[in-house]
């Protein structure tokens, strides 16, 4: 199964509810809205065909797809998600599900941004209410910043598949090799998260109604219509439920 067929519809598995907490928690701790610089963080080239050796592609996950990010900053957590999908490869139905869920966070990401931007504090206020979280003292650095973030370390490799040990984030990489280049296998998150054909149906028809809303409400937004994040979220939550009930 090809890596770009996995790909013609790029776009949550249990696994990335807790991401999802993260991320609304990355926001919280964010200050004020964005520049321009900020909301858009530039693409990264990935290269078309795939890596020629594992350590090449190892070397660009670590650079482009991992690491900590800087509170806040949403779009640099969405860049990096959209580097991860370019270089998966699915190799099975269930596989190809997960490449589409980054895809998708990766374009939530993006959205929140763009709504931090428009709401700024108000929309880190709103979240601390509906989330109730609580200020807590910042902890000194443990050794996980970018600088002593620490590349993965190849400890397999037959030539057709390797895995890599990924330290900081406590995780292995399967990497695999199609045609003498290499991807990063889904496997690397099947196997941290298995889900069942049924939650795929479910959490697809989920997505799409939330991409149809988001289509539908975010040029809304753009035009003026939303003084405050409670107002957009509101909306949302009435455009959710109604296409569920016309789906």
């Amino acid at each position: 199964m090809s890596n770009h067929n996995a790909r013609e519809s790029v776009r949550l598995n249990p696994g990335l509810v807790f991401v999802l907490v993260v991320m609304v928690l990355c926001l919280v701790t964010g200050c004020g809205k964005q520049d321009k610089s900020e909301v858009e963080a530039a693409a990264v080239q990935v290269p078309a065909g795939g890596f020629a050796t594992a350590q090449e592609l190892v070397d660009f996950y670590h650079a482009n797809c991992s690491g900590p990010r800087e509170a806040g900053k949403p779009a640099e957590a969405a860049q990096a998600m959209e580097n991860l999908v370019a270089v998966l490869y699915a190799e099975n139905e269930i596989q190809e599900y997960h490449v589409r869920s980054w895809g998708r966070l990766a374009e939530m990401l993006r959205q929140e941004a763009e709504l931090l931007g428009y709401f700024g504090d108000d929309l880190r206020e709103y979240y601390e209410r509906k989330y109730r979280r609580t200020e807590e003292p910042e902890e000194e650095a443990t050794g996980t910043d970018s600088e002593s973030w620490q590349p993965p370390r190849i400890t397999k490799n037959d030539g057709t598949r390797a895995e890599a040990v990924d330290d900081d984030d406590e995780m292995t990489l399967h990497l695999v090799n199609v045609d003498d280049r290499w991807w990063l296998s889904t496997l690397t998150f099947e196997s941290l998260t298995p889900i069942t054909e049924q939650f795929v149906s479910m959490m697809e028809e989920h997505d799409s109604r939330k991409e149809r809303v988001r289509k539908e409400i975010l040029p809304r937004l753009r035009a003026g219509e939303f003084a405050t994040p409670a107002a957009f979220f509101a909306e949302e939550e009435r455009l959710m439920k109604a296409a569920k009930g016309g789906s």
